[in-house]
């Protein structure tokens, strides 16, 4: 075999085993995102919803859409977004956020969370209620998926 050839070879296997470990990864990447955003627009809506009710400026709005976001990650992570981002700078300027490098289990429950907050919001409860209901469920949630064949599929599918 001519060097050039070997060299060839060498680089072509090296480029397509690159390739395949951006597929592999933006493949989990999309699974974890779709978990993710599954079950955030009903959230979303409900908020909206209960906005609708009062009339607030755009900016105060925004403000109850990531404090309701808040409330869910204190529950499911122990912080709220900003301390996520302040504790993660080198995440934050590759554009990852904490439900980006969540673990399965975590997106699992998050997104169920997601919906019975939504839920609880569209019968007026209120946010001491919603707390202690979601914070609850998360427990129960964790209880039930953690060794569910469903989810160590899905684990396999997303490991990095």
């Amino acid at each position: 075999m001519s060097p050039e050839f070997k060299l060839y070879l060498i680089k072509e296997f090296q480029r397509l085993k690159e390739l395949e470990q951006e597929t592999t990864h933006s493949l989990q990447w999309q699974i974890k995102r779709s978990l993710v955003k599954t079950n955030y627009k009903i959230h979303t809506e409900a908020i909206k919803k209960q906005l609708e009710k009062i009339n607030l400026p755009d900016f105060q709005q925004k403000l109850i859409y990531a404090n309701e976001t808040d409330v869910l990650n204190l529950i499911m992570f122990g912080k709220t977004a900003k301390e996520w981002r302040d504790e993660n700078p080198k995440l934050v300027k590759q554009n990852l956020n904490m439900r980006d490098v969540a673990n399965i289990e975590d997106l699992i429950v998050l997104s169920n969370l997601e919906t019975i907050n939504a839920y609880l919001l569209n019968h007026n409860k209120d946010k001491q209620t919603r707390i202690k209901n979601l914070t609850t469920e998360a427990k129960k949630n964790f209880e039930i998926i953690k060794n569910q064949k469903p989810t160590q599929k899905l684990k396999q599918m997303t490991k990095t």
